[in-house]
Protein backbone atom coordinates (compact mmCIF):
# COMPACT_ATOMS: atom_id res chain seq x y z
CA UNK A 1 0.00 0.00 0.00
CA UNK A 2 2.79 2.44 0.96
CA UNK A 3 4.67 1.61 -2.26
CA UNK A 4 1.53 2.33 -4.27
CA UNK A 5 1.14 5.72 -2.56
CA UNK A 6 4.78 6.60 -3.24
CA UNK A 7 4.40 5.55 -6.89
CA UNK A 8 1.28 7.70 -7.15
CA UNK A 9 3.09 10.69 -5.64
CA UNK A 10 6.00 10.26 -8.07
CA UNK A 11 3.59 9.99 -11.03
CA UNK A 12 1.80 13.14 -9.88
CA UNK A 13 5.10 14.98 -9.64
CA UNK A 14 6.11 13.88 -13.14
CA UNK A 15 2.71 14.83 -14.56
CA UNK A 16 3.07 18.29 -13.04
CA UNK A 17 6.15 18.78 -15.20
CA UNK A 18 8.74 18.94 -12.45
CA UNK A 19 12.30 18.34 -13.58
CA UNK A 20 14.43 15.55 -12.11
CA UNK A 21 16.32 18.06 -9.96
CA UNK A 22 13.02 19.31 -8.53
CA UNK A 23 11.87 15.74 -7.89
CA UNK A 24 15.11 15.13 -6.00
CA UNK A 25 14.04 17.84 -3.53
CA UNK A 26 10.65 16.28 -2.71
CA UNK A 27 10.11 15.82 1.00
CA UNK A 28 13.16 17.74 2.19
CA UNK A 29 12.59 20.26 4.94
CA UNK A 30 16.08 21.65 4.32
CA UNK A 31 17.10 23.75 1.33
CA UNK A 32 20.29 24.02 -0.65
CA UNK A 33 22.22 27.05 0.63
CA UNK A 34 20.95 26.81 4.20
CA UNK A 35 23.08 25.91 7.21
CA UNK A 36 22.83 22.22 8.01
CA UNK A 37 20.87 21.36 11.14
CA UNK A 38 23.34 20.15 13.77
CA UNK A 39 22.96 16.62 14.99
CA UNK A 40 24.58 14.17 17.34
CA UNK A 41 24.46 10.54 16.30
CA UNK A 42 25.73 7.25 17.67
CA UNK A 43 28.07 5.05 15.65
CA UNK A 44 27.63 1.29 15.78
CA UNK A 45 30.82 1.06 17.86
CA UNK A 46 29.25 3.32 20.52
CA UNK A 47 31.17 6.51 19.70
CA UNK A 48 29.17 9.71 19.31
CA UNK A 49 29.57 12.10 16.37
CA UNK A 50 28.54 15.74 16.75
CA UNK A 51 28.42 17.55 13.43
CA UNK A 52 29.48 20.81 15.11
CA UNK A 53 32.87 19.15 15.57
CA UNK A 54 33.07 18.45 11.83
CA UNK A 55 33.03 22.15 10.81
CA UNK A 56 35.90 22.81 8.43
CA UNK A 57 35.34 19.45 6.70
CA UNK A 58 33.21 18.56 3.71
CA UNK A 59 30.55 16.11 4.90
CA UNK A 60 28.75 13.61 2.73
CA UNK A 61 25.66 12.85 4.79
CA UNK A 62 23.84 9.73 3.66
CA UNK A 63 20.56 8.52 5.14
CA UNK A 64 20.03 4.88 4.24
CA UNK A 65 18.05 1.81 5.22
CA UNK A 66 19.39 -1.67 5.88
CA UNK A 67 16.49 -3.17 3.90
CA UNK A 68 16.32 -0.56 1.12
CA UNK A 69 17.53 -1.91 -2.22
CA UNK A 70 18.39 1.50 -3.69
CA UNK A 71 20.20 2.41 -0.48
CA UNK A 72 22.37 -0.70 -0.63
CA UNK A 73 23.25 -0.06 -4.29
CA UNK A 74 24.19 3.50 -3.36
CA UNK A 75 26.22 2.36 -0.33
CA UNK A 76 28.28 0.00 -2.51
CA UNK A 77 29.05 2.89 -4.85
CA UNK A 78 29.86 5.14 -1.89
CA UNK A 79 32.59 2.70 -0.88
CA UNK A 80 34.09 2.51 -4.38
CA UNK A 81 33.59 6.09 -5.59
CA UNK A 82 33.74 8.14 -2.39
CA UNK A 83 35.37 6.32 0.47
CA UNK A 84 38.34 4.93 -1.48
CA UNK A 85 39.33 8.21 -3.18
CA UNK A 86 38.65 10.45 -0.15
CA UNK A 87 39.41 8.26 2.89
CA UNK A 88 42.87 9.76 3.47
CA UNK A 89 41.68 13.36 3.32
CA UNK A 90 41.59 15.16 6.64
CA UNK A 91 39.01 17.62 5.27
CA UNK A 92 36.34 15.05 4.35
CA UNK A 93 33.91 12.96 6.42
CA UNK A 94 31.39 10.35 5.27
CA UNK A 95 28.50 10.10 7.71
CA UNK A 96 26.12 7.27 6.78
CA UNK A 97 23.12 6.98 9.11
CA UNK A 98 20.74 3.99 9.02
CA UNK A 99 17.25 5.42 9.55
CA UNK A 100 14.84 2.51 9.23
CA UNK A 101 15.07 1.91 12.98
CA UNK A 102 16.62 -1.52 12.68
CA UNK A 103 18.39 -2.98 15.66
CA UNK A 104 22.11 -2.43 15.93
CA UNK A 105 22.78 -6.14 15.36
CA UNK A 106 20.74 -6.16 12.13
CA UNK A 107 22.67 -3.17 10.77
CA UNK A 108 25.98 -4.77 11.73
CA UNK A 109 24.92 -7.95 9.93
CA UNK A 110 24.11 -6.07 6.73
CA UNK A 111 27.36 -4.11 6.96
CA UNK A 112 29.40 -7.27 7.45
CA UNK A 113 27.63 -9.17 4.67
CA UNK A 114 28.20 -6.32 2.21
CA UNK A 115 31.72 -5.47 3.40
CA UNK A 116 31.04 -1.93 4.67
CA UNK A 117 34.17 -1.29 6.70
CA UNK A 118 33.63 2.32 7.59
CA UNK A 119 31.89 3.93 10.56
CA UNK A 120 28.11 3.59 10.35
CA UNK A 121 25.66 5.47 12.50
CA UNK A 122 22.05 4.79 13.43
CA UNK A 123 19.24 6.82 14.92
CA UNK A 124 19.01 4.64 18.04
CA UNK A 125 15.54 5.92 18.95
CA UNK A 126 16.14 9.56 17.95
CA UNK A 127 14.33 11.32 15.11
CA UNK A 128 17.36 12.63 13.25
CA UNK A 129 15.55 12.30 9.92
CA UNK A 130 13.01 14.91 11.00
CA UNK A 131 15.74 17.56 10.91
CA UNK A 132 16.17 17.03 7.16
CA UNK A 133 13.17 15.41 5.49
CA UNK A 134 9.78 13.79 5.89
CA UNK A 135 10.40 10.14 6.73
CA UNK A 136 7.41 8.88 4.74
CA UNK A 137 8.77 10.02 1.36
CA UNK A 138 11.62 7.57 0.81
CA UNK A 139 15.29 6.71 0.92
CA UNK A 140 18.16 7.06 0.29
CA UNK A 141 18.71 10.74 1.02
CA UNK A 142 22.13 12.20 0.26
CA UNK A 143 23.45 15.63 1.20
CA UNK A 144 26.78 17.35 0.75
CA UNK A 145 27.73 19.93 3.34
CA UNK A 146 30.57 22.38 2.63
CA UNK A 147 33.31 23.35 5.08
CA UNK A 148 31.20 26.23 6.41
CA UNK A 149 28.29 23.91 7.23
CA UNK A 150 26.09 24.94 4.29
CA UNK A 151 24.09 22.40 2.28
CA UNK A 152 25.37 22.44 -1.32
CA UNK A 153 23.59 19.32 -2.58
CA UNK A 154 20.67 17.15 -1.58
CA UNK A 155 18.75 14.45 -3.40
CA UNK A 156 16.55 11.49 -2.68
CA UNK A 157 16.42 8.14 -4.39
CA UNK A 158 19.16 6.34 -6.23
CA UNK A 159 19.93 6.33 -9.92
CA UNK A 160 23.34 6.04 -11.56
CA UNK A 161 22.84 9.48 -13.13
CA UNK A 162 21.94 11.17 -9.84
CA UNK A 163 24.91 9.49 -8.15
CA UNK A 164 27.25 10.73 -10.91
CA UNK A 165 25.86 14.26 -10.46
CA UNK A 166 26.50 13.98 -6.71
CA UNK A 167 30.10 12.91 -7.39
CA UNK A 168 30.68 16.03 -9.50
CA UNK A 169 29.38 18.29 -6.74
CA UNK A 170 31.45 16.41 -4.15
CA UNK A 171 34.66 16.78 -6.20
CA UNK A 172 34.01 20.48 -6.74
CA UNK A 173 33.22 21.03 -3.04
CA UNK A 174 36.26 19.12 -1.78
CA UNK A 175 38.54 20.91 -4.26
CA UNK A 176 37.22 24.35 -3.25
CA UNK A 177 39.55 26.39 -1.12
CA UNK A 178 38.03 28.50 1.64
Amino acid sequence: MMRMKLTWICCLIVSMGWAQSEMAQVGFTTKIGQQMPDLTVELLDGRMIDTKELRGKVILLDFWGAKCGGCLLEMKRLVKNVLVPYEDREDFFLLAIEVQNHKKEEIEGVAKRLGFQFPLAYENGKDIVGLYFQRVLGLPRTLIIDRKGKIVYQAFGYTDEEFDDMLKVLRRTVDEKE
